[in-house]
């Protein structure tokens, strides 16, 4: 299986505390974080690693170069940062047609269970397997996507951002889809849903789209607890969380 990593951000919202560099090249214990998503991906036995490049592009390339611990990396460009479906659409051709294991290069994600994810998304024969970790804190659901599901772990209801959420679990950018997963694209309609302010389609779109279709789609805890470094508490927490600081 590949991995299909979003490292393009610019990371408008820290330019305060980091600078002008690429967010997921922010150092945590003299590291890039992007080094630590990649981690991750060795460790779930991922064949190739597709990463998603745009604002300052040259300088991942250059420091992790065409290969990490004995992992192949290709590198693809999303000319505009224009949400994430964009950025995953910018891999299709990298990713021919493969299923493949999505990760955020801005996401810490501790105690990760990738392998043990996918193995449960082939067991199950899923479509897709969304990532969750089952988080005591409520609020921060409100980042990302809260669910509902089945006694047979699939996902009945996922709502983006929510007001309040339907149970501890949150939602992470960690998700297996299946290789057959951007034939929304065939679809006249094409009904991923786009937000109406930013124009962009949204993740829990696409998400909706296969759950309409009847696609399993599934979820699967796949860690302790993450950070998505998109502010400065964020980095401060996880440099709290490393114990750095």
């Amino acid at each position: 299986m590949k991995a299909l990593i979003l490292a393009a951000g610019k990371g408008r919202r820290l330019r305060d505390s980091i600078g002008e560099i690429s967010k997921c090249m922010i150092p945590l214990a003299g590291r890039p974080l992007l080094s630590y998503v990649l981690d991750n991906a060795v460790n779930a036995d991922i064949t190739q690693a597709v990463i998603v490049v745009g604002y300052k592009a040259e300088t991942i390339m250059e420091y992790f170069g065409n290969n990490y611990k004995g992992m192949p990396l290709t590198y693809v460009f999303q000319k505009e940062q224009n949400g994430i479906i964009d950025a995953m659409e910018s891999g299709i051709e990298a990713l021919n047609g493969e299923d493949f294991l999505l990760l955020a290069g801005d996401e810490l994600l501790f105690n990760p269970h990738h392998r043990e994810m996918i193995s449960e998304h082939y067991a199950r024969n899923s479509f897709i397997t969304c990532g969750m970790v089952d988080k005591d804190d409520i609020e921060t659901i409100k980042k990302t996507y809260t669910i509902e599901y089945n006694d047979d772990k699939i996902i009945t209801k996922l709502i983006e951002k929510p007001q309040s959420a339907f149970n501890n679990l949150k939602g992470s950018c960690s998700c297996v889809f299946s290789g057959d997963v951007f034939d929304y694209k065939k679809d006249e309609k094409d009904d991923v849903t786009t937000n109406r302010i930013t124009g962009q389609k949204e993740f829990g779109g696409l998400l909706h789209y296969w759950m309409r279709q009847k696609a399993a789609t599934r979820f699967f805890v796949v860690g302790d607890r993450f950070i998505n470094v998109n502010f400065a508490e964020d980095l401060k927490s996880a440099e709290a969380a490393m114990g750095l600081k």
